[in-house]
């Protein structure tokens, strides 16, 4: 989606997929320069992601990946495990997942709420400014 120019603010949480392929972005090479070319545009495009370290689900290599494929326009964060909610799945013996639902800390000063907190700010930001990023400083 992040081709669309109208897609001003992308937010991935605990991207999984392809889940056979963890390095793998499920996006042609035509399309990733594309969203690469948004990236090293004026229009300073950035991606916000999120996951938790232990997530054998959305794993670091992918995270590595965009890393690599969008530099500085890749603005992630990764939590310990212990973040995430002891109600989720770590109560069924399983790494955290799901950074924004299921495994989420809703209470001031939870790292999952901050994460809440740095989305609505990036999509106020985004969304306020139609899509441009402020100049850096």
């Amino acid at each position: 989606m992040s081709i669309d120019p109208v897609v001003m603010a992308p937010v991935l949480g605990e991207p999984s997929l392809p889940a056979v392929r963890p390095t793998a972005l499920e996006v042609s090479d035509a399309d990733l320069e594309r969203i690469r070319a948004r990236a090293q545009s004026p229009e300073r495009f950035r991606v916000r992601a999120y996951r938790f370290a232990g997530d054998t689900l959305c794993r670091a290599q992918r995270f590595a990946t965009l890393r690599r494929v969008l530099g500085d326009a890749f603005l992630y964060r990764e939590f310990p495990d212990e973040a995430g909610n002891p109600a989720g799945l770590r109560a069924q013996g399983k790494p955290p997942h799901s950074v924004f639902t299921g495994d989420l800390i809703d209470e001031p000063g939870a790292l999952t709420r901050q994460a809440v907190d740095e989305v609505i700010a990036f999509f106020r930001e985004r969304l306020s400014t139609g899509g441009r990023a402020p100049a850096p400083t």
